[in-house]
């Protein structure tokens, strides 16, 4: 008796076990993949870009004075970059809640943008469509999030300002990037040292054929 209530119970476990694999199998399958809300920035988004890109960068500044400091230079810089009509801030929303950005701007080539933006007029030439800032908060990453703001900034470079190429810099040290970005066919232009980071130069030609570009709402001409 006691043999057969034993091999019964384990029939039901493995029973068990196959109708919660199965149910949670099509759970995942009906499931709506997550979509994100990409648009151009405005001055309301401006406390959330601020408070986004702080969390981000405060882990390179140390004391509570250099912090402060950031998130004034935080506020002047966006500030400016919204307000311009030299640069495009792209945020990216889902349920109301900013989750991502990316700025697209005219930087000299293979230089940095600057914490708070100059006019163009001040920039060394040739310039080049230069995405920076790409930030994704933690609770929106590994969706895709972040190939989306790229592409949103290539779309812009070549469609609206009519632009072949766009460039950007990444941490040298980071391998995850490097991957990321040679996925999406950048290419290893170059070096520098920046606040005591190495960053790689990379750039992308977008004369070429793209398959991830996709169709967003358009974003204003540039004129260069």
């Amino acid at each position: 008796g006691g043999l057969a209530l034993s091999y019964t119970m384990r029939i039901l476990i493995l029973l068990l076990l196959l109708v919660t694999t199965w149910a949670l199998w099509t759970t995942k399958l009906g499931r709506r993949p997550p979509s994100f809300e990409l648009r151009i920035g405005e001055l309301r988004d401006l406390p959330a870009l601020v408070s986004v890109a702080h969390a981000e960068f405060q882990e390179q500044h140390e004391s509570p004075l250099e912090r402060q400091a950031l998130w004034v230079v935080l506020c002047l810089g966006f500030s400016l970059r919204l307000m311009s009509d030299e640069s495009v801030v792209v945020v990216a929303e889902e349920a109301g809640s900013l989750k991502g950005m990316a700025e697209l701007s005219m930087q000299p080539s293979g230089e940095p943008a600057p914490a708070v933006p100059l006019p163009d007029w001040m920039k060394r030439e040739p310039l080049t469509p230069y995405i920076s800032n790409l930030l994704v908060t933690s609770d929106a990453r590994r969706r895709g999030l972040g190939k989306q703001l790229v592409a949103f900034c290539e779309r812009t470079a070549q469609r609206d300002w009519g632009l072949s190429t766009v460039a950007l810099h990444f941490d040298d040290d980071d391998t995850r990037l490097h991957r990321f970005y040679n996925r999406l066919r950048f290419h290893t232009s170059g070096l520098c040292e920046f606040q005591g980071i190495n960053l790689t130069y990379a750039v992308k030609d977008l004369s070429g054929p793209s398959s991830y570009l996709p169709s967003f709402a358009p974003s204003g001409n540039k004129n260069k």
